[in-house]
């Protein structure tokens, strides 16, 4: 049996949701068929976590102006995105001398794709497009990145809605949605350590979001909800997990603070940074709010409902989310709805429970970690082996 080398090109090197996904399917992939190899664009969280793996990983660093990170290079000048593409150009030429020998190559994320595709290509290896968000690129990029890719594979069938290439994209795609680790995230943990090392009262109402500090995550939301949340529930804490991008400091988490403290809410909104620990603060949560305004399928909310905790989620991050069945889903930006989302699943505990069974019961279902890597599998062979 052929063993194929496959090349895994991350576009950020971060520890968020896509690059999570990405090592979950290093983990689990099959390595009597498959012989991976991962290309990072600079060094970062996911790189650290690869090493403990041992999986076999190197730094290619685009060229200026392709290493600007933080929505920097979309809001460039036209010289500047020039500049952009001949370094796409250079780093092609780069990547077909690393590549060589490369069965297949897969980008993960757009960005990665419009960097790195071409250099596949050059090189004779087959090129996956993992589509990991809902595409909002302008839509010449998105048709380059089609162009370079022998089979795109986005998370949902509303990734490429609105564009007008949308539909011929989607009829050569191949959608796999995200994926919990089931054993990981399950019923019945013990929160009671977690919310002792937050200072939390055991019977205060605790709501959990995690996501990066991004204004697209909609914690802002979450903020100007408590006071309304508050009214009925004076001892609720909302807890908010999640990191700065690299590279993009703190800022955003200083508006997050400083806001907290406009709507006089600082003793009841923690912001506890990056943990490695979701379980255990799945376990503390009573329930799980994430507000965001663009999303792909957001892992941390199968996460959620894995482990029985209820989610409130607007409709971009509702992707396996059925509204009063296996979560409630709310309009984007509507801090009313918001609260009283909150409101009602503190207040009836019973509605939220049945919820949160129906919300694991699906996620058993429809989003298993092995069944999704398998399915991975399934189409770098369809590509290697020409079916």
């Amino acid at each position: 049996m052929r063993r194929w080398r496959i090349a895994f090109l991350d576009a950020y090197a971060s520890l968020d949701g896509s690059g999570m996904a990405l090592l979950e399917i290093l983990r689990r992939l099959d390595r009597t068929r498959f012989e991976p190899q991962v290309i990072l664009p600079r060094e970062g969280p996911l790189l650290g976590a690869l090493e403990r793996e041992g999986l076999p990983t190197r730094i290619e660093p685009p060229p200026s102006p392709l290493d600007t990170y933080g929505g920097g290079l979309a809001a460039a000048g036209v010289l500047t995105k020039l500049r952009a593409g001949a370094a796409v150009t250079r780093y092609a030429l780069r990547l077909r001398r690393v590549l060589r020998g490369v069965d297949l190559l897969h980008c993960n994320q757009t960005r990665a794709a419009l960097m790195a595709a071409w250099g596949g290509r050059m090189a004779g290896a087959k090129v996956a497009w993992n589509v990991r968000i809902r595409e909002r690129l302008p839509e010449p990029l998105v048709r380059a990145a089609a162009r370079s890719a022998d089979v795109v594979v986005p998370l949902t069938r509303d990734t490429f809605d609105g564009l007008r290439c949308g539909e011929a994209l989607m009829r050569r795609a191949t959608v796999i949605p995200n994926a919990v680790d089931l054993e990981r995230f399950r019923p019945g943990g013990d929160g009671a350590a977690t919310r002792a090392a937050l200072g939390i009262p055991l019977d205060a109402p605790v709501i959990l979001s995690v996501g990066v500090l991004v204004e697209r995550k909609g914690h802002d939301i979450l903020i100007r909800a408590m006071p309304q949340v508050l009214t009925r529930h004076p001892d609720a804490r909302l807890v908010i997990a999640g990191g700065s991008p690299q590279g993009d400091g703190d800022s955003y988490r200083a508006r997050l603070e400083a806001l907290a403290r406009e709507h006089s809410v600082s003793d009841r909104v923690l912001l506890v940074g990056r943990r490695d620990d979701i379980p255990n603060l799945l376990a503390a949560a009573d329930l799980f709010a994430l507000a965001s305004r663009h999303e792909g399928q957001p892992g941390a909310v199968l996460e959620a409902m894995a482990t029985e905790t209820p989610v409130v989620v607007t409709p971009a991050a509702a992707s396996g989310v059925r509204d009063g069945e296996t979560g409630m889903i709310v309009p984007e930006g509507d801090v009313r709805a918001v609260a009283a989302a909150v409101d009602g699943l503190l207040a009836d505990r019973g509605l939220a429970r049945t919820i949160a069974r129906a919300g694991r019961a699906h996620v058993e279902r429809h989003h298993d970690l092995d069944r999704m890597v398998r399915a991975y599998e399934r189409v770098y062979l369809e590509l290697l082996e020409g079916r």
